[in-house]
């Protein structure tokens, strides 16, 4: 799932909202809330875009994970 809120001065309410919402969402489903992790800003290295990702925030499954002290894939 990718949700992307377009920066502007209004832009922390729904963030902050959103982030809320996703452990609902996810429990709802029937996963544990265990199973995931969230991420602060970092950045993502290049993938088939010619750009990098900065997230403000982000929602790794375990599949996507990154070990302790290890960079993000």
């Amino acid at each position: 799932m990718l949700i992307k809120i377009v920066p502007s001065g209004h832009h922390g309410y729904p963030t902050s909202n959103m982030r809320s919402m996703i452990p609902d969402s996810i429990s709802r489903m029937g996963y544990s809330w265990d199973e995931y992790q969230w991420g602060s800003t970092t950045t993502h290295e290049k993938t088939v875009s010619s750009k990098s990702k900065m997230p403000d925030g982000c929602l790794y499954s375990p599949s996507r994970r990154p070990e302790h002290g290890a960079p993000h894939p």
